[in-house]
């Protein structure tokens, strides 16, 4: 394509398959093995929200995440027969845990309980992990709202949100978070995906987070950008630049909690709406491709290894855009869509035989 910008954000290098200018185009393989040099894990805590760590460090994590879970378990009297779940687990650490702790030390068992609530199997993982992202580092908690959290983004309230950052909000980080919200929305990426994410002539490539348990789709997956207006493609370009600088810097867990609460205030500010976070985006944008794809296409483009992840786990597709609305359309590649049609083949169980909404 020409005048295409070239490969930015992990690496800033064209390798493996042919791109379609035909030069040689970044492959997946290629990008989870930058990742991992780059330390994004993949494998160890089955996400890529944190650098890869040494077993004797992840053995460590492990044993004390366990102890809280079995804290959880008494605590809750929950039957031995019953099995926790990682969306209530995660909501008592932070109302419960976090209050008793100091920063320093809540930072260790925030890691500690990462690891094991991405080793579980239900559909509340993703919330329970963005639950404990997302709690603060300090005891001054800001009063609950009492709101849930949303699992959609509705255009009106994306309209005046984006007009509070960009010209209202006196953040240092609004801008950033004007990128975010409309990246995330036209990509669907999970909010700790952006440090170990690729464009590069005119696809996204993406390290997936979730790739434990036969959870995600392989490790990495790939959107095509073609269907994107180039404004919101600048703003996909600008965020992985900016989450492989700050996961180098070693801080993209603060920036990423900072641009969460500059948001919160917009949404708030703009639309009088609490609840909205940077996963709202994801839920918004399977919402919407619900109504537009088939289950293995939208199943592909959000990294899923099955169609019924986005059934049970994701925004509903009465919460999907109007179709005039929609104007950035990132759209799954082929062999990754077949990928996810032979395992609902070999899975009855996970299998949707008809398009979302038909």
């Amino acid at each position: 394509m020409e005048g295409e910008s070239p490969p930015t954000g992990l690496v800033a290098s064209s390798l493996g398959r042919q791109g379609r200018a035909g030069r040689q185009l970044m492959g997946k393989d290629d990008l989870v093995r930058m990742a991992r040099a780059a330390g994004v894990g993949t494998s160890i805590s089955g996400t890529a929200d944190a650098p890869t760590r040494t077993a004797q460090t992840q053995e460590r994590y492990v044993r004390r995440g366990l102890s809280l879970l079995a804290r959880y378990v008494a605590d809750r009297e929950i039957d031995g027969d019953e099995i926790p779940v990682a969306r209530d687990f995660a909501q008592w650490l932070r109302d419960t845990v976090r209050p008793t702790l100091r920063p320093s030390a809540w930072r260790q068992y925030r890691a500690s309980a990462s690891a094991i609530i991405a080793a579980m199997s239900d559909p509340t993982v993703d919330e329970a992990l963005e639950i404990i992202a997302a709690a603060a580092d300090r005891v001054e908690l800001p009063k609950r709202t009492g709101a849930r959290k949303r699992k959609h983004f509705p255009k009106q309230v994306l309209d005046r949100v984006l007009v509070h950052l960009r010209r209202l909000s006196t953040s240092e980080m609004a801008d950033v978070a004007a990128d975010w919200v409309v990246a995330g929305l036209a990509t669907g990426l999970r909010p700790g995906e952006w440090r170990a994410a690729v464009v590069d002539d005119g696809f996204l490539y993406v390290v997936n987070a979730k790739a434990t348990n036969g959870r995600a789709n392989g490790e990495a997956r790939t959107l095509d950008l073609a269907g994107v207006t180039d404004g919101t493609r600048g703003a996909i370009q600008r965020m992985t630049e900016l989450g492989a600088a700050w996961h180098r810097q070693g801080q993209y867990e603060r920036r990423q909690r900072q641009v969460s609460h500059v948001l919160s205030r917009a949404c708030m500010g703009a639309a009088g709406q609490a609840g909205f976070t940077l996963y709202s985006l994801r839920h918004q944008f399977v919402a919407t491709a619900k109504a537009r794809l088939r289950p293995e296409e939208v199943s592909a483009a959000a990294g899923h290894g099955v169609t019924t992840t986005a059934v049970q786990a994701y925004g509903r597709r009465r919460s999907a855009w109007r179709l005039e609305d929609v104007r950035d359309v990132a759209l799954p590649v082929a062999d990754e869509v077949a990928t996810v049609r032979r395992t609902a083949r070999s899975h009855p169980s996970a299998k949707a035989s008809a398009p979302f909404g038909r």
